[in-house]
């Protein structure tokens, strides 16, 4: 409709040029385009007797937009509908099955199945590339940034290993999601102070080097506008003391998908990129900044600078 209103307007124009005559105020009311500083008004042919009609095509396009808004919202209600009750189904299944799976295999296969689903609902598409970096054995901590809500149910489906996360404790307290993530073999961070801090990392230390491998997201929380937040030192000291590679990985697409703080879901690509693993055994002691440094360039090599909320 925009289209057609501005081929009029032009047709319109170019005929007052032509013809070499001005209108009437009269006939400028009764056929013309009138044009604003702001919006641009269709003015219908009528008979002189009725009132002329105006459409503003401005107006048009807020409603559009408008309209446009609440389709998104109304997703993303339709999608929690539906996915709430689905994380709570899969949660209680996967920790029933540890009772009789104590290797955590098909609480893992649950995640892969709620993470499928997930993605599926959401209409957003997921992108692999360089999963042949990944070790085929021995245990290894992957180390992404964070972009968004969809960022683990992507690394569930991304990772080609079994894993484990570590995660701020405070999630353990949640009812029944809290309980199933235990019995999982997840670790809590107790982040409260620095001597728990320490002795979570300790634990987590010797989960690895028992052959566990894990996921952890060194900026700690979610970035607000897709750039890398400053990395927090823990996961790298889990590293040190566990005497594992690292593997960097870049999320790119969560936060279009679901931009943060808003209740607004798109269809999309989730694009998730793995370099090249590094050992931590050459960073020791007083290097252990350099360390940081090198995952934080391989996980910024792969990241797309117009990502964001």
């Amino acid at each position: 409709m925009l289209q057609a209103v501005e081929k009029r307007v032009k047709s319109a124009l170019s005929l007052e040029m032509f013809s070499g005559t001005s209108p009437s105020a009269e006939e400028l009311t009764d056929r013309w385009m009138i044009i604003g500083a702001s919006d641009i008004y269709l003015t219908m042919p009528l008979k002189k007797s009725k009132l002329i009609r105006l459409v503003s095509i401005r107006k048009l396009k807020m409603a559009n937009l408008q309209i446009t808004r609440i389709t998104i919202m109304l997703r993303a209600y339709l999608f929690l509908t539906i996915f709430i009750p689905l994380t709570f189904f899969l949660a209680v299944s996967a920790m029933l099955f540890t009772l009789i799976d104590p290797t955590g295999r098909i609480y893992h296969l649950h995640a892969k199945l709620w993470g499928r689903l997930g993605l599926w609902l959401a209409g957003a598409k997921l992108e692999i590339v360089g999963s042949e970096k990944v070790p085929a054995e021995g245990p290894v901590i992957f180390m992404s940034n964070h972009q968004g809500n969809f960022d683990i149910l992507s690394l569930f489906l991304a990772i080609p290993r079994q894993f484990s996360w570590i995660a701020k404790e405070e999630l353990f307290a949640i009812p029944v999601f809290g309980n199933s993530m235990r019995r999982a073999g997840y670790i809590p961070l107790d982040r409260s102070d620095g001597r728990r801090a320490l002795k979570s990392i300790e634990a987590a230390a010797a989960k690895i080097r028992s052959g566990q491998s894990v996921v952890i997201f060194p900026e700690g929380t979610r970035t607000p506008d897709g750039n890398l937040l400053p990395f927090k030192r823990g996961g790298f000291l889990l590293a040190a003391k566990a005497g594992v590679h690292i593997v960097p990985l870049t999320i790119n697409g969560s936060a279009k998908v679901n931009p943060c703080k808003r209740l607004e879901l798109y269809p999309g690509k989730i694009t998730i990129r793995f370099a090249e693993p590094i050992s931590p055994l050459q960073w020791s002691g007083a290097h252990r900044d350099l360390l940081m440094e090198q995952v934080r360039a391989a996980i910024a090599g792969g990241l797309d600078r117009r990502e964001g909320c």
